[in-house]
């Protein structure tokens, strides 16, 4: 929200001390092995700790979406919102190949969520924003200026989409689906995109022609599945 600092803005965790309106995700895995470029002394955790950063996600003050299918514009939040927001971030500023281990190595590319909780532990921070790291927010949500300090995007760049974004399966019904992936020249000059198409399950099986084009062309996904695939999308 908006405030009298520098910035002009606060932000504070999603969530409550008891929950109920949904909120952050936050925690020590069970599973998950410590990964070097985290401290079990910062984060208090034996394994895995999450998160690492964070992004707008509360859907009462989240992003505007225009969606024609539904008449206008709606408002989004939760991980589907703050994902492709961090991504976009990184990606734009010529961080799109970076790991997990960058936000640890470059903290000061955050703004450090300060304030709010996102449920009861005792008051640790695994659930309590603090200065530096903690459960709900990580180091902080991205600061798009500090990112593009010393880092040039690249001059050629291309973006990619499907229409339609997805397709069903009725199980016991052999079928096919397509799709139209299709390219844009975003900076830059005209690129060579390579396609290909891997997973897909028992009874799946894609393809995609031409297998590579230049950006702003178009190529076609088929996806057929046997009687055998499991239904879904």
């Amino acid at each position: 929200m908006r405030n009298t600092s520098t910035r002009g803005w606060i932000e504070t965790v999603w969530g409550t001390a008891a929950n109920t309106n949904g909120g952050a995700g936050s925690g020590c895995s069970t599973v998950e092995t410590i990964p070097s470029f985290q401290s079990s002394t910062i984060t208090g955790c034996a394994r895995r700790a999450v998160a690492d950063v964070s992004a707008v996600a509360d859907p009462a003050t989240g992003v505007s979406v225009f969606v024609s299918a539904s008449g206008g514009w709606l408002v989004f939040g939760g991980t589907s919102v703050a994902s492709p927001v961090v991504a976009s971030i990184y990606a734009l500023t010529g961080h799109g190949s970076a790991g997990p281990a960058f936000a640890w190595q470059n903290t000061g590319l955050f703004f450090d969520v300060l304030t709010g909780t996102n449920g009861s532990c005792g008051g640790t921070q695994l659930c309590v924003a603090r200065a530096g790291w903690d459960g709900p927010t990580g180091w902080g949500t991205p600061n798009g200026t500090a990112f593009t300090g010393g880092v040039t995007p690249p001059a050629n760049d291309f973006s990619i989409s499907a229409s339609p974004a997805s397709a069903s399966a009725t199980s016991g019904t052999a079928g096919t689906n397509t799709s139209t992936i299709a390219t844009a020249t975003t900076a830059g000059t005209a690129q060579t995109v390579s396609l290909s198409v891997t997973g897909g399950g028992t009874g799946v099986t894609g393809s995609v022609s031409p297998a590579s084009v230049s950006s702003g062309g178009s190529a076609t996904l088929t996806v057929t599945h046997t009687a055998a695939a499991a239904a879904g999308t």
